[in-house]
C-alpha cells in the first residue's frame, strides 16, 4: 500500500506506514534513501515532524542505517549495520543524517556520530555493501574488494562483494563542526579552510548535469548559512541557481514523485 503525504501531516511526499519518507514503488513506498530525506524534510521544512533521526535511525552507538525496518528496502539492505566499519550508509546518506542532527540541535547526537565516524578516521563512511544487495550474501574477496572484471564484463554495478567505502572530506567535515550552535564559532578559522572544498564543488556543480545534486545543496547552505565564511560566500555567489533548481526539479518530480521536497529545497536556494 502506498501513503502519500497528503493523508499526513506533510505535503506531497510518499511515506511509508511508519510515517518515514520514500519514493513510490511498485507495491509500496521504497526506504533506501529514507535517513538522507528524512535529515533534508527536517533541516529544510523547519517542521517537526516527529520521526527522530537518533531515535528513529540510530541502531548503534553513532551508528546509522537508511531505515529501520526490513521490508520497506529491497533485500533488507537498507536496515543493514553491524558495526562501524560495516554498514550501509554512503556520504550522501551521511550529509542528510547531519543536515537532521543540525535541525533538532541535537550535540549529543552529533557526538556520538562524530565518536563513530572517529573510528574510521573521518575519512570514509561505512557503505561497503552494495545498494540493493543482500547483507548476508555479501563476501570478502580481497581482489573483488578493489575490481570485479566478471561484473565490469556483464555491466553489472551491484555485486556480492564487499566494496570499499566512500570518501567523506572537509566539504562534511565542515557541517560536523558547525552543527554545535554559537560554540562553532570556535572553529572559525578551521572552517574558512574546510569552506574551499564547498567553493570546488560549486564549480563542479555549475558544470555538472547530473540531477543528483541534494547533498550538495544541504552542505553549501550549512556553510553559508551557519557560522558563514567569506569561502562560504563566494561559493554562493558563484552558484547558477537557476541550474541547480532545475536538477532538483529533475530528481524530485521525476521517478521519485516527492514534489514536496522540491519545493522546500527552491525556496532554500532563493533564500540563499
Amino acid at each position: 500500500m502506498k501513503f502519500k503525504k497528503e493523508n499526513n501531516t506533510r505535503r506531497y511526499v510518499w511515506v511509508d506506514q511508519y510515517g518515514i519518507i520514500g519514493h513510490a514503488y511498485p507495491g509500496g513506498v521504497e526506504g533506501g534513501d529514507s535517513v538522507c530525506w528524512n535529515g533534508h524534510y527536517k533541516y529544510f521544512s523547519e517542521i517537526d515532524d516527529g520521526v527522530s533521526m537518533r531515535e528513529t535511525f540510530e541502531v548503534a552507538f553513532g551508528g546509522y542505517v537508511r531505515h529501520p525496518h526490513h521490508h520497506p528496502i529491497y533485500n533488507r539492505f537498507g536496515s543493514y549495520y553491524e558495526n562501524a566499519y560495516m554498514g550501509v550508509i554512503s556520504r550522501d546518506q551521511k550529509t542528510g543524517v547531519l543536515l537532521g542532527l543540525i535541525a533538532e540541535k541535537d550535540r549529543i547526537g552529533m557526538l556520538r556520530l562524530i565518536a563513530n565516524w572517529a573510528l574510521k578516521g573521518f575519512l570514509f563512511s561505512n557503505n561497503v555493501v552494495h545498494n540493493g544487495v543482500e547483507p548476508s550474501e555479501t563476501k570478502f574477496n580481497l581482489i573483488k574488494f578493489f575490481y570485479n572484471p566478471e561484473d565490469k564484463e556483464k555491466g553489472i554495478k551491484r555485486t556480492n562483494h564487499y566494496h570499499i567505502p566512500g570518501f567523506t572530506g572537509p566539504n562534511m567535515w565542515q557541517m560536523a563542526l558547525r552543527g554545535f550552535g554559537v560554540f562553532s564559532w570556535l572553529f572559525w578559522p578551521i572552517l574558512f579552510f574546510l569552506d574551499l572544498h564547498i567553493l570546488l564543488d560549486t564549480g563542479f556543480e555549475n558544470a555538472d548535469t547530473d540531477d543528483d545534486s541534494i547533498n550538495y545543496l544541504g552542505r553549501l547552505h550549512v556553510a553559508k548559512t551557519i557560522v558563514p565564511t567569506p569561502i562560504s560566500w563566494l561559493a554562493v555567489k558563484l552558484l547558477d541557481k537557476e541550474e541547480l533548481k532545475q536538477e532538483l526539479a529533475t530528481y524530485w518530480i521525476g521517478w521519485r514523485d516527492n514534489p514536496g521536497m522540491y519545493d522546500i529545497h527552491a525556496k532554500a536556494i532563493d533564500a540563499l
